[in-house]
């Protein structure tokens, strides 16, 4: 009975040292091809899991990511969809200075990338790698 109730109290001990995830909404111009259950990443590292992306009520995309609760992301932190893989998008963080910390519940604006393939674009529309590729296939 005894080892029973340390074994008990050890799991309540353990369970209570681990922080409690978080769930924040990060609203961004476009999807960019997120789904659901793409992990969250910071140096490589996954700290937390998309749950859900949609559309808010001002058209933004709106997602949902729970954060390991054993990390405190400072309020000032950029979190952008980027590339991990010719198919794969995920979202990124990098780490800001704040000493506000993001909290439960809260709403971020996500990173808004600039548009490069209409900065390089070739005067047909088409990007203009292509039109460098195809002028050096000619040649």
């Amino acid at each position: 009975m005894r080892s029973l109730i340390s074994i008990g109290f050890l799991f309540l001990l353990l369970t209570s040292c681990q922080g409690e995830e978080k769930v924040v909404h990060i609203l961004f111009d476009d999807s960019e091809g997120l789904s659901d259950g793409q992990q969250v990443l910071l140096n490589g590292v996954s700290v937390g899991t998309l749950l859900d992306v949609d559309i808010a009520e001002d058209y933004q995309v709106i997602t949902s990511v729970e954060l390991s609760g054993s990390h405190d992301f400072p309020k000032d932190s950029q979190f952008e969809i980027q590339s991990q893989d010719l198919f794969t998008k995920m979202i990124f963080v990098t780490l800001g200075e704040s000493e506000t910390l993001i909290k439960n519940g809260d709403t971020i604006q996500g990173v808004r990338r600039i548009n490069t393939e209409s900065q390089v674009s070739g005067g047909d529309g088409s990007p203009k790698l292509l039109d460098d590729v195809k002028e050096m296939l000619k040649n």
